[in-house]
């Protein structure tokens, strides 16, 4: 089944999509869910949720993505408010890099 910009989250994730964290590159777009997410010139999937993380100094997003795409490293893109904003996937939860008190990463296998 191929994603178009309608389907539902339910829709989405009847294919076994899975939910990857996305690293959105500009820290100012921040997607808040139901944004689509696009991947060769195509929509590929929607935004679950996303936002700033404070913790982390970047805006993530959570989005269900077709297998093919789910591999951490992949190039997406994210639509914030109109400008199509490049991300990256990745698998493992984001978290501060060399803070004290730093959570451990955890896998996502979904």
């Amino acid at each position: 089944m191929r994603p178009s910009p309608y389907m539902t989250m339910r829709q989405l994730s009847v294919g076994g999509a899975p939910v990857r964290a996305l690293r959105v590159a500009d820290p100012h777009a921040v997607a808040l869910g139901n944004e689509p997410v696009r991947a060769g010139g195509e929509i590929t999937g929607r935004v679950t949720s996303g936002g700033y993380g404070y913790s982390v100094e970047r805006s993530i997003a959570y989005a269900y993505l077709p297998r093919e795409l789910a591999e951490p490293g992949t190039a997406v893109e994210v639509e914030v408010f109109g400008d199509w904003i490049e991300a990256e996937v990745t698998r493992a939860a984001l978290r501060p890099q060399g803070r004290a008190g730093a959570w451990p990463a955890r896998e996502y296998h979904g």
